[in-house]
């Protein structure tokens, strides 16, 4: 009787981990919500609010550290901490992009180079 009991719940247990996939049927992660094409054309909505204050949970109760949301009122992304309180803004910046691309390029140029004088 223990063997049924045991195989029974090692069943349910498979069956219960799962991935969720919206629009496809093979999720790549946790949660996949690309298209079955990965075409990857759309873009993910955060929640917004102006006050950090009105986020609730669905359960009730305080927010879970690692909520994030769009601060409607300041203009930038906020996520909640372990220490029970909000981040500063995090926001991003053209000028930050643009630097990094630039780093990078150049970074990809000295390696064409280098790789090119071994050959």
């Amino acid at each position: 009787m223990k063997k049924i009991i045991i195989t029974g719940f090692l069943c349910i247990g498979s069956i219960l981990f799962g991935q969720v996939g919206m629009n496809t049927a093979n999720p790549r992660g946790a949660l996949d919500i690309n298209k079955n094409d990965h075409t990857n054309n759309m873009g993910l909505i955060l929640p917004t609010n102006s006050d950090v204050r009105n986020i609730i949970t669905p359960q009730g109760g305080n927010v879970v550290p690692g909520t994030i949301i769009y601060d409607s009122a300041q203009d930038c992304v906020k996520y909640y901490k372990k220490t029970d309180q909000w981040s500063n803004c995090i926001r991003f910046s053209t000028t930050a992009a643009m630097k990094t691309a630039n780093n990078t390029s150049a970074k990809n140029t000295k390696r064409e180079l280098f790789n090119s004088k071994q050959k």
